[in-house]
């Protein structure tokens, strides 16, 4: 008997295992025209040069900290993050320059490494950075959103989710087992300068892999023309 429960639990396992695989998040749709609107509606979202001053709250540990971060985007891809606690003093400093790994400035307070190049550095490549790749699909989900939807290794799914409506992105997120690993939020758009482009004042990130939650406030938001 307990041989034979042993023998099911292994098949249901299998079982499991081989539908978070296949599972396909959202229903396809076939609509080359609003695939790429919502491409382009995604592309024209930030500058290709700006600079932006964040709030944020870092919960891990259970422990929290706020954190003020001055970003500088150059050009796609490439950037200069400064975070300093909330006393004033310098906690870390990244830089990415477009086609290399980012790179640890300083850290003056001896952080882990991994967090800052696969928490930190990930976290505005996500917020800035981040498109669909061309072969990513286009579906519905079942609360009506749209997305664009890429299985990038077998059972795991990266997914962007728009308001169907207006096109708005509302989350990025990496699933598997049709469950989000790490999901960031975009909400509450608004245009910080007259006339200027609305973008997303509060993003929320949670992490479940790193075991982090980032609430980001968008303090102050200005292209950038010219030279760097």
């Amino acid at each position: 008997m307990i041989r034979a429960f042993l023998v099911i639990m292994l098949l249901f396992q299998l079982v499991s295992a081989g539908c978070s695989v296949s599972r396909q998040p959202g229903r396809p749709l076939d609509d080359p025209v609003l695939s790429q609107g919502l491409r382009q509606k995604l592309e024209r979202l930030y500058p290709r040069s700006f600079q932006a001053s964040h709030r944020c709250i870092l919960e891990a540990a259970g422990r929290q900290f706020v954190l003020e971060g001055y970003l500088r985007v150059y050009e796609p891809e490439s950037f200069r993050l400064l975070a300093k606690g909330d006393m004033g003093g310098t906690v870390f400093e990244l830089q990415q320059v477009k086609g290399e790994k980012p790179q640890v400035v300083k850290n003056p307070v001896s952080l882990r490494p991994a967090w800052l190049l696969e928490g930190a550095a990930r976290d505005i490549s996500v917020l800035y950075f981040r498109s669909p790749p061309p072969q990513a699909r286009l579906v519905r989900y079942q609360t009506g959103d749209l997305g664009l939807a890429q299985e990038v290794k077998p059972g795991l799914w990266e997914e962007f989710h728009f308001q169907p409506e207006t096109g708005r992105l509302l989350a990025y997120m990496l699933t598997q087992g049709g469950g989000p690993i790490y999901r960031a939020d975009f909400g509450y758009f608004e245009a910080l300068s007259p006339g200027g482009r609305e973008v997303p004042r509060t993003i929320t990130i949670v992490d479940h892999r790193m075991h982090y939650r980032l609430t980001v406030r968008v303090v102050d938001f200005t292209e950038l023309t010219g030279n760097p």
